[in-house]
């Protein structure tokens, strides 16, 4: 785990914990299908845009490359984007070797003066 000067108010706080849970809880019921070796990386950093980057990554087997994240019907990940979305963020994912789950997102005063 990697946190760097991250500070929030209430209006992030829930919906940032909330993706977080929902990130997290499927990596360990889905990603993890071995027992051998399961990594699980969080990083939350504050950039220079005035926005946050919050990455989850696993070594787990991926989500099918079928699988369009923001058309899914899965409710966790549509959760997880519909959350981004009220922080005025960005949802990705990619697959090398490891799921990477990528969100940027302003803090409260940003997204007041957008």
């Amino acid at each position: 785990m990697e946190i760097n000067n991250a500070f929030s108010d209430i209006d992030i706080a829930i919906p940032f914990g909330l993706i977080l849970n929902e990130l997290i809880g499927n990596v360990f019921k889905y990603a993890f299908k071995h027992e051998n070796e399961n990594r699980l990386f969080l990083s939350l950093t504050n950039n220079t845009d005035d926005c946050y980057l919050l990455v989850v990554k696993d070594n787990g087997v991926g989500i099918p490359e079928n699988i369009d994240i923001k058309k899914t019907k899965s409710l966790g990940l549509l959760l997880a984007g519909r959350l981004t979305k009220q922080l005025h963020g960005k949802f990705q994912y990619s697959y090398k070797n490891e799921s990477v789950f990528s969100i940027t997102f302003k803090d409260t005063l940003q997204r007041k003066e957008s």
